[in-house]
């Protein structure tokens, strides 16, 4: 017999079609027991007939468990998602979890615990079966449903033509252990995962940024550096100047800023000016005199071993194209650029270095104060890795005038 408390009759206003009053609108709403009986139903017949869509099984489902008064229409899943299709996942995870039984037990199975002729199951064991498929149920936490998010979405951008779902799928096998695993049968499965998909579209877009940004600072930087290096060179033209000014600018201490200013190739034109005017009228000019400005005091090479040199002011490729360069003539070593000043190893490199070269570009005050506690044997160049290279062959080869021993 029906029960009057889930069997409800919606009347609607009678209207005539064809000369003729509309019956009113049944609508029917199953018990607890219904659900269940049209559930197992319908999870068997979909089972063993894959062909089966859902709404076909549930259709077929009610058909053989419940009398024709009972029978609802159903027109698509969302029409029982909430109640049929929840109970569907329980059966199915309690199937996966119990081992498979022989068949001659199965066949042996007491008539007590088989269903009745209605399809109804004893309430005992419908809970106990219930209470078994939560204990196997997989509940995953935000830091697992974040991981899946990032596979899938990876496996996405790496494959445009692989649906969200089968992303999902797959994302699930790769990122998890087998048995933190679940099925995936829609996208309601996995309902959070539009919101993580989102948040970390938005940290990859926060993180590009800024690296975008941090490459503005460094090319910022690169221009302010080689813009103030071209004012000091053509701030000063030192060809201007007569061969006695530049005896007198060489040997003053305002030397740095002439060095500083020009290129090698201006220096070794001034320097073939002052050789040529020594040669045709020699004047006496002390040898400390001759020290390139900027130089504290330049020393020649060591001829018995390889010499040590310093190096600050360089960036990484600079230094590597330098160093492989001169491996074989020189042991180098570097110290990069710092907007915070000279590190504090500085001093102590410089101390135990034959010499010092400082790139004027990149250097500030703090780092000459540190490379002039250390050593004496400290000189500035203006130019780039191809002018330090050159200068430093010339050096080794005693190409380069130096201050007496």
């Amino acid at each position: 017999m029906l029960q009057a408390d889930y069997a409800t009759t919606q009347s609607t206003p009678n209207h005539r079609i064809n000369g003729a009053a509309s019956e009113p609108i049944r609508r029917i709403k199953w018990t607890p027991e219904e659900i269940e009986k049209v559930a197992r139903a319908s999870f068997e017949l979909h089972r063993n007939d894959p062909a089966l869509t859902p709404v076909q099984a549930v259709l077929r489902g009610q058909s053989d468990v419940l009398p024709s008064e009972r029978h609802r229409a159903i027109k698509q899943e969302k029409d029982f998602d909430k109640t049929i299709v929840p109970i569907w996942k329980e059966l199915e995870a309690a199937r996966a979890a119990q081992p498979a039984a022989p068949a001659a037990e199965a066949k042996e199975a007491p008539v007590s615990g088989e269903a009745d002729p209605s399809g109804e199951l004893p309430q005992a064991e419908v809970a106990e079966a219930k209470k078994q498929t939560r204990k196997t149920l997989v509940r995953w936490d935000r830091d697992e449903q974040l991981l899946i998010a990032r596979e899938s979405k990876r496996l996405r951008n790496d494959f445009p033509d692989m649906s969200p779902l089968e992303s999902i799928r797959k994302a699930t096998v790769y990122a998890m252990p087998a048995d933190r695993q679940r099925e995936i049968r829609t996208m309601a499965d996995v309902v959070w995962i539009t919101d993580l998909w989102q948040q970390i579209d938005t940290e990859e877009r926060a993180a590009k940024a800024e690296r975008e940004a941090e490459a503005a600072r460094e090319q910022a930087q690169q221009a302010e550096a080689e813009a103030a290096a071209k004012a000091k060179r053509t701030a000063f033209d030192p060809l201007s100047l007569s061969f006695e000014t530049l005896i007198r600018t060489i040997g003053a201490k305002i030397g740095q800023q002439v060095v500083s200013a020009i290129g090698e190739h201006i220096q070794e034109a001034i320097m073939q000016r002052i050789d040529e005017g020594i040669r045709s009228a020699p004047i006496p000019v002390p040898l400390a005199a001759a020290v390139p400005e900027g130089v504290t005091r330049l020393h020649a090479a060591p001829r018995e071993r390889k010499p040590r040199v310093l190096v600050v002011g360089l960036l990484n490729q600079q230094a590597n194209d330098v160093e492989h360069a001169l491996a074989g003539m020189l042991h180098l070593d570097f110290i990069k650029p710092s907007s915070n000043g000279a590190p504090a190893h500085l001093e102590e490199k410089a101390r135990h270095a034959d010499l010092t070269v400082l790139m004027t570009k990149f250097i500030s005050h703090s780092h000459q104060d540190a490379v002039k506690r250390a050593s004496g044997n400290v000189v500035y160049r203006n130019g780039g890795p191809s002018e330090l290279k050159r200068w430093l062959t010339s050096w080794v080869n005693g190409e380069v005038m130096t201050a007496a021993a």
